[in-house]
């Protein structure tokens, strides 16, 4: 009976220990922490109990291990969690001295005391500590029990652990370590508080040495190995741990919790920016702009090579990370609308896009630089950014469609219908994160050089030909050409600036990197010389200057494009009176946009002053073609384009078969919805109508309503102060031709 007694007693003993021990001990708080690319520490965070407590190790180094093992535990690797030999070795060296000399603990025993948090030494904690190292030691490796020592133990005052008391006394990665740095830490767990500035430094340097000594003894280091280890010094004091990417550390934390996270920063490269933005911020401060951000990602992987959400600094307003803050997108957008255009067959990358006075449902776009150019090619409108030929194509491809792609895109931040932003979008109505902005440009890129099988938003030929148009913007202080010279790295850009200067965006995008860059003020102050191409633009470009790239570029997607005979001058697919024309590689989607409207077959007199009809048979005549815009077009185009000839007027006794493009309305248009502001006088502001006539010596008598308003010659504007509501206007040459418009004055209720 007694046997069966001592079996069941043993039985449970054996099932107690086979019990897999708690983890508990690791659920604490640690640092946040990131690497670079090459496994050295970028920026850290202390845990939210106020330790440097780094997460526990991949490996343990093998000098550290070395030293450690040497002087904790040299039979590690042979006893089950508890060593006879050394307990009984320490039991003869206490009775020996009457006092406890040795404890006798093994790692494994000492991790035990870190897992069950015993304080208080004592004969029955021993036990306990003693029985959960053999239950460590059944249920896991040697190899985890050391990393978790490793791990957790005390380094001094707030550090704990290897990786943390590898930076704050030595300011380098562990597996870096020396010999005598590694033999240094190695003794702090067992006398933590042996690490001082200015205490106790002869008590550590003496255990220091000791163990290097008995590493020479063991045969691990050589003579010269421990000549040059005892040589060393002592570390002088604790470093400060590197903050080379704090708002990414943020963000990472933000995204995915506490942890170690590895990263493909270039070490190299986040430096280099920081002294760019640290150069470059000291000029911005004397106009008061305070703010900047760079990101740079790979344009193949979307890996992040560079972040830096501020200008690296210590004030408060640099801590705000502008490379996730939501702001105006200014024009930044407009390649995205020009890119769908094309792909959709709306539009020839260089047909004209008419650039004159638009009034869109109250809505009133004017260009940056107050001017019309009546009209102009769709990729020279996109390279100089201007805002009523991208307001007039997204009125015709539609609001909330080039919303819903902006989404689809991966814009985070439209969290509004299409009627809150209206045609605005296109200009800065909306707000995007300079996050979101690379993410989007750099997958238009990865779909350029990866596989083109996969479903895509946009196809490739339109990217190609989107980025062709970006491609030829000219550099900041350059007088064009630049790529002309084969040194220079290709790379399409954009630049946008935000109504009132409050924020100016840069996007570059390479084969090789997408690198987006923003300029402002944090607290949305607008200064005027808060611009793109002067600010964000000559950031980018330095960015782009310190980066070692190749001058190679995008291939053209061959399967989707195809030769096309363009027309010269109206950039359109070419019609049959087109009389210059170019064979040019485009997009096989352009073969549905629509053939050159604009040029006809004329017939004139000899000296072409006059044209003659089938009614003027008698009259000598010849064809010419001309390229003809519509009147409230040609006003504006006719100024920038010296080369533009209007079609002659009749000649005497013909018929004027063109009479009724003769006197058109430029302002305001048919169905326009237009708000007039009272001025500083409170008086309600004067609408200026204004008319195109072919023909200078014309004399216009104008009518509002049937009311007579007067008559006008040569320069054709009329002043009107309409009330609220409909009206007409009506305008009558000499000669009885006649146009009209109907319009809707707003009222302060409806102005929105």
């Amino acid at each position: 009976m007694r046997k069966y007694r001592l079996f069941i007693v043993y039985a449970l003993l054996g099932l107690w220990l086979c019990r897999p021990p708690s983890t508990s001990f690791l659920d604490q708080d640690y640092s946040m922490v990131i690497i670079d690319s090459e496994g050295a520490l970028l920026s850290a965070q202390i845990a939210d109990d106020g330790q440097w407590r780094f997460p526990v190790v991949e490996n343990v180094p093998t000098r550290f291990e070395k030293a450690l093992l040497t002087f904790e535990d040299k039979r590690f690797y042979a006893h089950p969690g508890f060593d006879p030999i050394a307990i009984i070795r320490a039991i003869k060296l206490n009775i020996m001295h009457r006092r406890i000399v040795s404890g006798a603990s093994t790692l494994t025993m000492q991790l035990a005391r870190m897992a069950s948090n015993h304080k208080k030494r004592s004969l029955w904690n021993k036990i306990l500590e003693t029985q959960l190292a053999v239950r460590m030691e059944i249920w896991h490796s040697k190899c985890q029990i050391l990393k978790w020592y490793a791990s957790l133990s005390p380094y001094g005052g707030n550090v704990v652990g290897i990786e943390a008391a590898s930076w704050r006394y030595f300011e380098k990665q562990p597996d870096q370590l020396t010999w005598a740095e590694s033999a240094t830490l190695a003794v702090l767990p067992n006398a933590p508080s042996l690490i001082h500035i200015n205490k106790n430094r002869s008590r550590l340097l003496k255990k220091r040495n000791g163990l290097l000594h008995r590493l020479f003894e063991r045969g691990i280091i050589d003579q010269m190995e421990l000549e040059a280890s005892l040589a060393e010094p002592l570390p002088s004091g604790l470093y400060r741990l590197p903050n080379h990417a704090s708002h990414y550390l943020q963000y990472r934390k933000k995204q995915q919790g506490i942890g170690m996270v590895e990263t493909d920063i270039r070490p190299d490269l986040q430096e280099s920016i920081a002294r760019i933005l640290t150069e470059a911020g000291s000029g911005w401060k004397e106009n008061e702009i305070h703010n900047a951000a760079v990101l740079i990602l790979d344009t193949r992987t979307a890996q992040v090579l560079a972040y830096h959400g501020n200008i690296p600094t210590a004030s408060d307003e640099q801590m705000v990370d502008m490379v996730q803050a939501r702001r105006s997108s200014g024009s930044i957008l407009k390649p995205l609308l020009y890119a769908h255009m094309i792909d959709e067959g709306i539009s020839s990358p260089t047909q004209l896009a008419l650039d004159i006075p638009t009034y869109i449902s109250g809505f009133s776009p004017s260009n940056y630089n107050r001017t019309y150019s009546g009209a102009i090619h769709s990729d020279q409108a996109l390279q100089k950014s201007l805002n009523i030929p991208a307001v007039r194509q997204l009125q015709r491809f539609g609001t909330d469609k080039f919303l819903t792609y902006l989404r689809k895109h991966g814009f985070s931040t439209f969290d509004k219908t299409g009627d809150h932003y209206g045609l605005s979008l296109i200009l800065g109505g909306g707000e995007i994160t300079l996050w979101d902005l690379a993410h989007v440009y750099q997958k238009m890129g990865s779909i350029l050089l990866n596989d083109p099988s996969k479903e895509q938003l946009l196809r490739r030929s339109a990217i190609f030909q989107t980025f062709e148009a970006l491609r030829g913007l000219r550099r900041p202080d350059e007088e064009g050409g630049w790529h002309r010279m084969e040194s220079r790295v290709p790379v399409a850009w954009k630049t946008g600036t935000s109504f009132g200067h409050r924020d100016a965006w840069a996007l570059g995008i390479t084969p090789e990197v997408t690198i987006a860059t923003w300029v402002g003020n944090a607290d949305g102050e607008g200064k005027e010389d808060i611009i793109g191409t002067s600010t964000a633009g000559h950031l980018l470009f330095s960015v782009l200057g310190i980066m070692d790239l190749n001058t190679i570029w995008f291939d053209p997607p061959y399967e989707e494009m195809d030769f096309f005979n363009v027309c010269n001058t109206s950039g359109h697919l070419a019609g049959i009176n087109c009389d210059k024309t170019t064979s040019t590689y485009w997009p096989l989607m352009t073969q549905r946009t629509s053939v050159c409207p604009y040029h006809k077959k004329i017939y004139v007199n000899a000296e072409g002053t006059r044209r003659i009809t089938k009614e003027c048979s008698t009259i000598e005549r010849e064809v010419r073609t001309y390229f003809s815009l519509p009147p409230q077009v040609s006003f504006y185009y006719k100024k920038y384009h010296p080369e533009y000839l209007e079609i002659p007027p009749p000649a005497s006794g013909c018929s004027d078969y063109l009479a009724n493009e003769s006197l058109q309305f430029v302002y305001p248009l048919y169905q326009d919805k237009i708000y007039l502001p009272k001025g500083l006088n409170q008086n309600q502001q004067e609408l200026i109508a204004q008319v195109y006539h072919r023909q200078e010596e014309a004399r216009l008598f104008w009518y509002i309503d049937k009311q007579y308003l007067g008559v006008t010659t040569k320069f054709h504007n009329m002043k009107i102060r309409p009330t609220p509501g409909q009206h007409t206007v009506t305008v009558v040459d000499q000669f009885g031709e006649k146009a009209e418009v109907q319009f809707e004055i707003l009222g302060p209720d409806n102005a929105g």
